[in-house]
Formats: C-alpha cells, sequence, structure tokens
C-alpha cells in the first residue's frame, strides 16, 4: 500500500506533466476514487481558467486588425487568429514585445 506522501508525490507529478487517467497508475488501485476526483477537479479548473483568460483576451483590439477599420475585425479572435500560437498560447503579436523585454532585462544586469 502506497503512503500518504508517495499519493501527494505521485499527484504533485501529475500536475508538472498531466498525463491521462492519473486514477489507473499501478499501485495506486486503492486511492482510485481520490486521484480520479483529484484530475477531474484539476481538468475542470483548467478549462474554467482557460475560458476566463480567452474572455480577457476577446477584449483587446488587435494591432494588426486595428487598422481595417472593420469593427468585427478589430478584436482578437483568440485561437481563430492567424497570430495564435497553441504552444505558447498567446498572439504571436505579442511575442516580439516579450523578447524585447526579455533581452533589455539580460542588458542591464
Amino acid at each position: 500500500m502506497k503512503t500518504r506522501e508517495e499519493v501527494e508525490q505521485l499527484k504533485s507529478a501529475w500536475l508538472q506533466d498531466s498525463w491521462d487517467d492519473l486514477e489507473v497508475e499501478e499501485g495506486y488501485g486503492e486511492y482510485f476514487t481520490e486521484l480520479i476526483l483529484f484530475r477531474r477537479r484539476v481538468e475542470q479548473a483548467r478549462i474554467i481558467n482557460r475560458e476566463k483568460r480567452h474572455k480577457q483576451l476577446e477584449s483587446y483590439i488587435c494591432p494588426e486588425m486595428s487598422d481595417l477599420n472593420i469593427s468585427r475585425f478589430t478584436y482578437c479572435q483568440v485561437e481563430k487568429c492567424a497570430f495564435w500560437d497553441s504552444n505558447f498560447e498567446k498572439c504571436l503579436m505579442i511575442l516580439p514585445a516579450y523578447f524585447e523585454s526579455c533581452q533589455k532585462a539580460r542588458s542591464e544586469r
């Protein structure tokens, strides 16, 4: 039987690298219910946070589209826009500014 510490370590590892079916991890059968509830709670919280973030992003005016003067295209079209990068979960239009600020921070050290 796994200890409470081992169960918490498993949960922590899963949070870092969320693989499918945490609850069927070998050796943790007696914690099946706890692990499945944990996984579902975390996944639901991630969905809610992602939706909140998308709502916030949708209100931002896209710097590339605002010059078109077509109101339906002036706001960020989260994940539908050609500038959306799903790996970074960010609009690629903000990445140059991010890299510029990183470079500036390094040069000021």
